[in-house]
């Protein structure tokens, strides 16, 4: 009885690593320059990468399903880099099997901007309720919009500003967030905030 227990648990195990593999998984590498799809049992035969056209600038967090899609011009390898302006907004890729079958990986986001100079969050760890100093190196800020989201893609404050500096109130729930620095120019910054 064992012997058949443990023989089914190893192929439903099976069964369920096959179909993983067969679903096209995408991976960020080099801080965010490049996307793969992962083909580790090598098995898909062309890909085609996709982006949301509303949202070319930028992700909007708070937004559910992105549904303005179009193929990337030119993006038909297992990698993708959209170059020095660094990836925004939601892709996802459809690989394509030797049979002729396609398979859609699941959409994800990716917000990483190499245009924006440093920025700073201090103090991190903050006291619930308490001020967050919030400063960059960037000079040509002319307004930019700050957002703390909760790790669930929530968001729970927003500010705008046009200094280098902004003093802003840490959230009200112990827990971890992202604050979410952009420039008028669509130039991104993530760093987290640990609440105490």
């Amino acid at each position: 009885m064992k012997r058949i227990l443990l023989l089914f648990f190893a192929l439903g195990f099976i069964a369920c690593l096959a179909q993983a593999q067969t679903t096209p998984q995408i991976y960020s590498r080099w801080s965010g320059r490049v996307l793969i799809c992962s083909d580790t049992l090598n098995i898909f035969k062309s890909y085609q990468w996709y982006v949301d056209s509303i949202s070319p600038t930028g992700i909007d967090l708070t937004q559910e399903k992105p549904t303005h899609f179009g193929p990337i011009n030119g993006a038909t390898s297992q990698y993708y880099t959209k170059g020095g302006a660094g990836m925004y907004g939601y892709y996802y890729v459809v690989a394509t099997l030797a049979n002729g079958t396609s398979l859609t990986s699941d959409t994800v986001a990716f917000h990483v901007s190499y245009t924006l100079s440093k920025v700073s969050v201090a103090p991190n760890p903050v006291s619930k309720n308490s001020t967050v100093s919030i400063k960059t190196t960037s000079s040509d800020i002319q307004l930019a919009k700050i957002q703390i989201f909760t790790m669930s893609g929530v968001m729970v404050r927003q500010y705008t500003t046009s200094d280098i500096s902004a003093a802003v109130e840490a959230p009200s729930v112990v827990g971890c967030y992202m604050v979410r620095i952009q420039l008028e120019d669509g130039s991104t910054s993530i760093q987290k905030l640990f609440v105490k």
